[in-house]
Protein backbone atom coordinates (compact mmCIF):
# COMPACT_ATOMS: atom_id res chain seq x y z
CA UNK A 1 0.00 0.00 0.00
CA UNK A 2 1.46 3.48 -1.00
CA UNK A 3 1.10 6.72 1.49
CA UNK A 4 2.61 10.26 1.34
CA UNK A 5 3.75 12.00 3.92
CA UNK A 6 5.33 15.33 4.52
CA UNK A 7 8.57 15.49 6.72
CA UNK A 8 9.38 19.62 7.64
CA UNK A 9 13.91 19.48 7.76
CA UNK A 10 15.69 22.14 9.16
CA UNK A 11 19.53 22.45 8.10
CA UNK A 12 18.86 22.30 3.78
CA UNK A 13 20.83 25.44 2.06
CA UNK A 14 19.99 25.18 -1.37
CA UNK A 15 19.93 22.85 -4.60
CA UNK A 16 22.77 20.96 -3.07
CA UNK A 17 20.75 20.07 0.03
CA UNK A 18 17.71 19.56 -2.76
CA UNK A 19 19.52 16.60 -4.54
CA UNK A 20 20.92 14.91 -1.76
CA UNK A 21 17.66 14.28 0.35
CA UNK A 22 16.21 12.87 -3.02
CA UNK A 23 19.21 11.10 -3.95
CA UNK A 24 19.58 9.28 -0.70
CA UNK A 25 15.73 8.46 -0.64
CA UNK A 26 14.89 7.71 -4.28
CA UNK A 27 17.60 5.05 -3.94
CA UNK A 28 16.10 3.46 -0.93
CA UNK A 29 13.97 0.41 -1.78
CA UNK A 30 9.96 1.42 -1.61
CA UNK A 31 10.12 4.84 -2.10
CA UNK A 32 7.85 6.09 -5.50
CA UNK A 33 8.93 9.79 -5.20
CA UNK A 34 10.57 12.48 -3.15
CA UNK A 35 9.71 16.26 -3.78
CA UNK A 36 11.72 18.57 -1.31
CA UNK A 37 10.80 22.32 -1.14
CA UNK A 38 13.49 24.24 0.18
CA UNK A 39 11.23 27.47 0.33
CA UNK A 40 8.70 25.23 3.28
CA UNK A 41 11.60 23.13 4.29
CA UNK A 42 9.74 20.17 3.98
CA UNK A 43 10.60 16.57 2.19
CA UNK A 44 6.87 15.19 0.33
CA UNK A 45 7.53 11.34 0.17
CA UNK A 46 5.67 8.87 -1.29
CA UNK A 47 6.37 5.39 -0.25
CA UNK A 48 5.36 1.83 -0.87
CA UNK A 49 4.69 0.69 3.16
CA UNK A 50 5.41 -3.05 2.64
CA UNK A 51 8.66 -2.40 1.34
CA UNK A 52 9.72 0.75 4.04
CA UNK A 53 8.73 2.50 6.94
CA UNK A 54 8.63 5.56 8.53
CA UNK A 55 11.44 5.54 10.58
CA UNK A 56 13.81 4.29 7.78
CA UNK A 57 12.90 7.45 5.45
CA UNK A 58 13.23 9.82 8.94
CA UNK A 59 16.97 8.06 9.64
CA UNK A 60 17.86 8.49 6.12
CA UNK A 61 17.14 12.56 5.84
CA UNK A 62 19.25 12.38 9.35
CA UNK A 63 21.81 10.35 8.57
CA UNK A 64 22.46 13.04 5.75
CA UNK A 65 22.80 15.53 8.77
CA UNK A 66 19.73 17.08 8.34
CA UNK A 67 17.35 17.44 11.39
CA UNK A 68 13.54 16.55 11.66
CA UNK A 69 11.21 19.05 12.88
CA UNK A 70 9.08 17.41 15.12
CA UNK A 71 5.32 18.79 15.19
Amino acid sequence: MYESIIVKINGMKGEESKNTINSKLEALEGIKSAQVSLENEEVKVDYNTDLICLNEIIETIQGAGYEIVQE
